[in-house]
């Protein structure tokens, strides 16, 4: 993901928002990702431990970070067309952008990684 050690306060406050909600959603969604890696693991030394709560949790989690994800995206598009963008550092910008951009292809590989995982769940065991 695009880092930078930008120091919000010298910008416009829709501006410190953005970078603060976007550096919250890029925890929120290692947090996700750990969570299932752990759940990956128990999984494949316990079969039959994931139960449909535990399937429900997962995909709330996600949704969640899908809406967060959109919701930075609608603030990103508000702050272009308010001209804030314009008025700092071509490299905030960009960490702006990219950053966005970068966390939204993590939440779809997470997506797609939750859905494998919980097909493979239901696969029929072969060789029994």
């Amino acid at each position: 993901m695009y880092s930078s050690p930008i120091v919000t306060h010298e910008f416009p406050q829709p501006l410190q928002t953005q970078i603060h909600m976007q550096r919250e959603l890029t925890t929120q969604l290692a947090t996700f990702s750990d969570q299932l890696t752990e759940l990956i693991k128990l999984a494949t030394a316990s079969p039959g431990v994931i139960n449909t709560d535990k399937e429900k949790e997962l995909w709330t989690g996600l949704r969640e970070l899908k809406m967060k994800s959109k919701e930075l995206e609608d603030v990103l598009q508000s702050l272009k067309k308010q001209q804030v963008l314009e008025k700092v550092p071509k490299e905030v910008v960009r960490y702006c952008t990219d950053g966005l951009e970068d966390l939204g292809k993590a939440v779809e590989r997470q997506e797609e990684r939750l859905r494998g995982f919980l097909e493979s769940l239901r696969a029929p065991v072969q060789g029994v």
